[in-house]
């Protein structure tokens, strides 16, 4: 049985997600943040992340160390984001819903060890 998870799981995987194609994709995220965190949630409370249409991303929360910039892409229906001097993008599907008030982020595994220990699903809410 865990063998035919695991072989089924990355098709499954590049499966879900709402907002295929780049220009979809870029139309849902450039201009806008969000905040991972339920409203009332805000950016004093709760990390948050903010797209520009240039490419660059910015985090931020109420650590310091939650603060870092990027870059960001839409490609082959996923977005994918990089930061500071790290080489690996990181992918994900994005899933809009709540009438287009949230999004949920399902992290694309890129190898077994994402799969069973790293894998990251987030939602976040729209600050629009």
């Amino acid at each position: 049985m865990l063998r035919i998870l695991l072989v089924a799981l990355p098709w499954l995987t590049g499966c879900v997600g709402n907002t295929s194609g780049e220009a979809r994709l870029t139309s849902a995220l450039a201009g806008r943040s969000v905040t991972y965190a339920p409203p009332p949630a805000t950016r004093a409370d709760a990390m948050w992340q903010e797209w520009s249409a240039d490419g660059t991303t910015v985090t931020g929360g109420p650590s310091f160390l939650h603060h870092k910039r990027g870059r960001w892409t839409a490609e082959g229906g996923r977005y994918c984001e990089i930061f500071g001097v790290s080489t690996e993008w990181t992918c994900w599907r994005i899933t809009i819903a709540n009438g287009g008030r949230s999004a949920r982020f399902w992290e694309i595994p890129s190898d077994i060890g994402d799969l069973l220990v790293f894998h990251r699903d987030m939602t976040g809410w729209f600050a629009d």
